[in-house]
């Protein structure tokens, strides 16, 4: 019975977090994603004197590539 019960309560944990993983996905409703978002914010306050991060674009479907 407790073997039982202890299952159960692992797999109503596990559901939870699941939900919560799922329903904080980094792309919001609007489509936007926050992780690009922050990397460019973070990328245009960095001094970048050969321009090695110029090939970022924020529309693409692999930004920091």
């Amino acid at each position: 019975m407790e073997n039982r019960r202890s299952f159960r309560l692992c797999r109503v944990v596990f559901l939870v977090l699941a939900w919560m993983e799922i329903s904080t996905a980094t792309l919001s409703p609007a489509g936007i994603n926050y992780e690009v978002v922050a990397l460019v914010a973070i990328k245009t306050a960095l001094r970048d004197p050969y321009n090695v991060l110029d090939n970022w674009d924020i529309n693409s479907v692999d930004p920091c590539s």
